[in-house]
């Protein structure tokens, strides 16, 4: 399958931007990245944050700053701060210390994670679970990448996603570019989201990823895919990303149709 300008099509009549969550294992193989993972996608949770206007009004966005939120972006700035500048010995230990007395301090329940919850769960509370903590893109995971993802709708019906990323030196792998494996999980976190489009439970059965040129960090990134039925429980997940016109990195996924709740059960040990 060709992947290409293609992505660009369709008049933007709706949008909504939320994360999703993944596993990888990566290989590397003649030049390409092969990645297997689990990208976990609710379709109630796809219902709960893509409501379809037949107006084509806009959708739900959750660019609303909460505590946690808050508290993940200032973990990241420390973050920032630690891997960008030369730190003493001597402030190094009292850093260790003041976080070591800040970790005593949360207390309180552990939070369930969204596969404990019941998949057709309709609240807020699921929704944070499933999508606020992604480790690649949740907006209240401190590790997580600042990728903003928007859902599209074009003029004939057809669905894609849209993605703008911009990352500093925390993630640099080659000189001023992105590290080869998160380009690799920015893609499986990005094709995630467009399957939420088609209201689907799946999890990805190969990721491939060719690397172009260099991925650079501290400039705008633009990530453009859409997702096609194969056959059966098979689809299959198209996407490039573009510094400004030039594309660095194109993926092609499969992904496979499953029952989350009963992957989950299996895996917990709870399946009758």
């Amino acid at each position: 399958m060709q992947i290409g300008s293609e992505l660009q099509r369709g008049k933007r009549i709706t949008g909504a931007r939320h994360g999703t969550g993944s596993w990888h294992l990566v290989s590397m193989l003649e030049g390409e990245c092969h990645i297997k993972s689990m990208c976990f996608v609710g379709s109630a949770l796809a219902r709960h944050r893509l409501e379809n206007h037949e107006d084509g009004g806009t959708m739900t966005d959750d660019s609303a700053t909460t505590p946690t939120r808050s508290l993940a972006a200032s973990i990241h700035r420390l973050h920032s701060k630690v891997i960008n500048h030369e730190i003493s010995d001597q402030v190094a230990k009292e850093l260790l210390a003041d976080i070591d007395a800040l970790s005593k301090t949360i207390v309180g329940p552990v939070r369930p994670r969204y596969y404990e919850m019941s998949m057709s769960e309709n609240s807020d509370r699921n929704h944070n679970a499933f999508l606020d903590y992604s480790p690649v893109s949740g907006r209240s995971h401190p590790v997580a990448l600042p990728l903003h993802i928007e859902h599209l709708t074009a003029a004939d019906g057809s669905k894609s996603v849209e993605g703008r990323l911009r990352v500093d030196h925390v993630h640099e792998g080659p000189p001023h570019g992105l590290h080869g494996g998160y380009v690799a999980a920015v893609f499986d976190e990005f094709l995630g989201h467009a399957l939420f489009g088609h209201r689907l439970q799946a999890m990805t059965a190969q990721l491939s990823v060719r690397y172009r040129t260099l991925t650079p960090i501290d400039k705008d990134l633009v990530f453009r895919g859409h997702i096609e039925h194969k056959r059966g429980r098979q689809w299959v997940g198209l996407a490039t990303c573009h510094d400004g016109d030039t594309l660095t990195a194109e993926a092609e996924a499969l992904f496979v149709s499953v029952n989350l709740e009963a992957v989950a059960a299996r895996l917990s040990g709870k399946a009758e």
